[in-house]
């Protein structure tokens, strides 16, 4: 017997890529066209096994200037989705991030850690997927950014955490066929690296040249307010729960990665 899906944010980079990557499998999917803030969640009956909720808005920066939207389009529709799973009895898998962990440090991680809080309290089954960098990503990531030209780096010494594409896909798909994950699991490689590393390392395949300059930790914070915070504070979180569910990675190194990618 088929399972079925029903999967919001299928346009945006992540979802447009699960979507393909569900049509090669024994999943019925279903999507909505417009803007899900104005769907009658309330009077929606149960279509399908699982809701897997990718929408939202992304990106760190953006959150300081529109801390409204974000909390209206991240915060406000996953509180309907959710209300609609506990409702309906369907079980649900929702986008979370690697900064919710450090949920004070901007707006963005701020309402995914409200999601989650959410989440902890349905009764029916849910998982969370903490994700930030995806490559190769949307057209304003470091990738993609280097690609078109050369790049200027500040935060040297800064830990970022990563995965590709192909893995949080496939990710997915196996949280969609695994009847035991519950919870919440970092969806990222298992290879966390620098800034610098990273920059460098994005370089040297796609042949570009990169900027490293070190900048003083005050003037950054002169710059850029608390923006800075995006360029000081690191991330370092573990792949060691998704990995012991049985999970294994296409990529789990940095290098290996960009090569496919630059194929």
């Amino acid at each position: 017997m088929s399972y079925s899906v029903l999967l919001t944010g299928h346009e945006g980079y992540v979802g447009s890529h699960l979507l393909t990557e569900l049509g090669k499998r024994e999943v019925i999917v279903g999507t909505i066209d417009g803007d899900l803030l104005d769907v009658d969640w309330e009077s929606k009956s149960k279509q399908f096994d699982m809701v897997v909720h990718l929408a939202g808005l992304a990106g760190v920066r953006r959150s300081f200037r529109e801390p409204e939207e974000y909390y209206k389009n991240n915060v406000e529709l996953s509180r309907r989705i959710f209300k609609y799973c506990e409702r309906t009895r369907t079980e649900v898998m929702y986008a979370s991030s690697s900064n919710a962990h450090e949920w004070w440090l901007n707006p963005y991680a701020t309402t995914k850690q409200m999601i989650e809080e959410m989440a902890s309290m349905l009764t029916v089954k849910h998982i969370g997927m903490r994700f930030h960098t995806v490559w190769p990503g949307r057209e304003d990531m470091l990738y993609r950014r280097l690609q078109k030209k050369e790049v200027d780096y500040i935060n040297q010494d800064h830990f970022r955490d990563w995965i590709h594409i192909d893995d949080l896909c496939n990710m997915y798909v196996d949280a969609i066929e695994n009847n035991e994950l519950n919870g919440i699991y970092n969806a990222v490689a298992p290879d966390y690296v620098t800034n610098e590393f990273l920059t460098k390392s994005i370089a040297t395949i796609l042949d570009k040249k990169a900027w490293l300059p070190n900048v003083p930790s005050f003037i950054l914070k002169l710059i850029f307010g608390e923006m800075a915070v995006i360029l000081l504070e690191g991330s370092r979180v573990s792949a060691e729960k998704i990995k012991s569910t049985g999970f294994k990675f296409k990529y789990p190194f940095l290098l290996e990665a960009l090569k496919d990618l630059n194929t």
